[in-house]
């Protein structure tokens, strides 16, 4: 933490097996509270959907039952991951 920000470490951002993308919510449709209950670790980061964007993974609403800013990332590879990594923040 050199900088002082808390930040997840790449694993957070790794695609598992069977996967559709990595799931995310779009805080423009949520908020910081419902977020994070919706999550069994009850912390979350955040990242701008422009680090995605800008390297070609696409990011698509999905809502789903109980969650209508749902949303998934795809195309996310390791390097990716790392990437994503280092430019969240942990909440």
């Amino acid at each position: 933490m050199p900088d002082g920000v808390r930040r997840p470490t790449s694993a957070a951002f790794k695609m598992r097996s069977g996967e559709g993308g990595l799931s995310v919510d779009i805080m423009a449709l949520t908020t910081l509270e419902q977020a994070i209950a919706t999550r069994s670790t009850h912390t979350g980061a955040l990242l701008a959907a422009k680090v995605p964007l800008d390297n070609q993974c696409p990011c698509v609403h999905d809502p789903v039952a109980g969650n209508p800013a749902h949303a998934l990332i795809r195309n996310v590879t390791p390097a990716l991951a790392k990437l994503f990594a280092v430019n969240a923040r942990l909440l």
